[in-house]
Parts: structure tokens; sequence; C-alpha cells
């Protein structure tokens, strides 16, 4: 078992310095295993020290943990959160009088226990101010000339709010570009942002030993830099990380991109998407 420090590391390592999996088994000298098990993990302070002693809230253990299973079935965004299951204990069992907090964490603790034990990972669960972005193909008619282009979304994981710039092509520029007239929309920008593997925005290189490395692209490094948001690569063949902004690509191409824009100042129709 990691503690603290080191739990804090491997993240950092992998988040921010993009170091790869492989990378961190080798520099920490600790399993895959025990790699993707505090990666995916959110909130460590159930794990980092031991507690041997019965917890006072493991009278109610079961009764969260049936409530957790039948959510598992259900969809993600209409399952129990810890205050929601404090309330259900609160209205249902008359003898329960503990802390809120308290009964949040550990219902948090068995939630993260049971979605690893039986899937191999935790359901993503993003805080407001987290943002993915995401990029589909489309056509568009400017000066009655028909160009094939892509398009960007950027959705708020947390609200599902989403916000689509088009584009001429899809390189580091034009993505830049889109998202500055996003934050120049909201008046803001998201303190997280999750993007692919795009390789217009990063490069991933084998070196030795089959290790991979991401090399962000000057471009998006100054960009990011300027804006002062904290940019996170997803992990290849993980899908469930992004299914939030896949949704919102599929919805603003048919209700907005539907049927094919036509347009003579492709600068105002941008404006109009937003």
């Amino acid at each position: 078992m990691l503690n603290q420090k080191e739990i804090e590391k491997l993240r950092k390592l992998y988040y921010e310095n993009h170091f790869t999996v492989a990378e961190i088994m080798r520099m920490m000298k600790i399993s895959r295993n025990t790699c993707y098990k505090y990666l995916r993990f959110v909130d460590f302070n159930a794990y980092v020290k031991e507690n041997k002693r019965k917890h006072y809230l493991d009278d109610y253990k079961e009764i969260m943990l049936d409530i957790i299973k039948k959510d598992s079935l259900h969809h993600h965004k209409q399952r129990y959160t810890g205050s929601r299951a404090y309330d259900y204990l609160k209205e249902n069992y008359p003898d329960f009088n503990y802390p809120k907090t308290s009964t949040i964490k550990y219902f948090t603790m068995l939630k993260k226990e049971f979605y690893y034990e039986h899937n191999g990972f935790l359901p993503l669960e993003h805080k407001p101010g987290e943002a993915q972005v995401d990029f589909g193909e489309c056509s568009f008619i400017e000066k009655g000339n028909k160009i094939y282009g892509k398009y960007c979304v950027l959705t708020f994981t947390y609200s599902n709010a989403s916000y689509i710039q088009i584009m001429k092509n899809k390189n580091a520029e034009s993505i830049t570009l889109a998202l500055r007239h996003i934050f120049e929309y909201l008046n803001g920008v998201p303190h997280t942002i999750w993007f692919d593997n795009d390789t217009s925005l990063v490069k991933i290189e084998n070196e030795e030993n089959f290790v991979k490395k991401r090399t962000i692209c000057d471009t998006f490094q100054r960009f990011k830099l300027h804006y002062d948001f904290q940019e996170v690569f997803l992990n290849t063949g993980r899908g469930y990380e992004k299914g939030t902004v896949e949704q919102g690509v599929r919805f603003m191409r048919r209700n907005l991109l539907v049927p094919l824009p036509s347009f003579d100042d492709f600068d105002a129709f941008n404006k109009e998407l937003l």
C-alpha cells in the first residue's frame, strides 16, 4: 500500500508530467495493478491508513451496499450520491443519527470498493468546472462552396452544457482558436479539460522497451499556459472516460448541423452557434 505522498507523486507523474504507466512502474518500483489502482481512485483518504477498528457506520454497511448494487444497474446520472444516501438513511431508519460528512465519506468508500472489485475501474465522476473536448466531421457551404470540415465540442461533464465551433481543418491553431472563442463567450475557463490523444495536440513516441512518451505541441502548450487550465489526456482504450462529450458531439451534429449549414461569413456563423 502506498502512502499519501507516494500516491500524490504517482498521480502527478501520470496526469501532469505525462509519464506512461510503464515508466512510472519502473521509476517507483511498483506493479502494474498497483499503478492502475491509485490512478483510478479519486479520494484516497480511506486507503492511506489501515483502519483495523470497526467503523461506527458498519451497522449500516449492508444497507448502503444494497443501494450501490441496485444503482449499478441504472444510468450513472440516476445513482445515489453520498448526500442522497444520507437523506435516505435519515428518512427510513429512525435510529440513524450520524454526521452527514462521515456518512458521505463512508458511502463513497464503499462505492469505490464495489466498482473496483466488480469492473476493475470506477465510474468516472467529474466535479463542477471540468470539461471534455472532442471532435467530429461535418460539411458546410460557405459562399456557395461546399467544404468538408471538422467541428470542436466542449462539454462540461457536471452539467452536460455543450458548446460547438466549426473548423475548416483540424490542427492545433484551429483547435485553440475554437476553444478561445468558447472561453470568451463563457467569460471563463474550465479549470481542467480532458482531451483525447489527438495528434494535432500531442505526439506519442515509442522509446526503448516499448515505453511511450507524450509530447505536447508548442502551440497548445502556450495556449494552456496562457489560459491557465490543467489538461488531462485520456488513456488509450478507455472509452468510458469520455462518454459525456461523445454524446454532446452527436447531439450538436444532429441539432445544429442538419440540414447542411449555408452561410457567407464563417466567423459570424460560429458566433451564432454559441
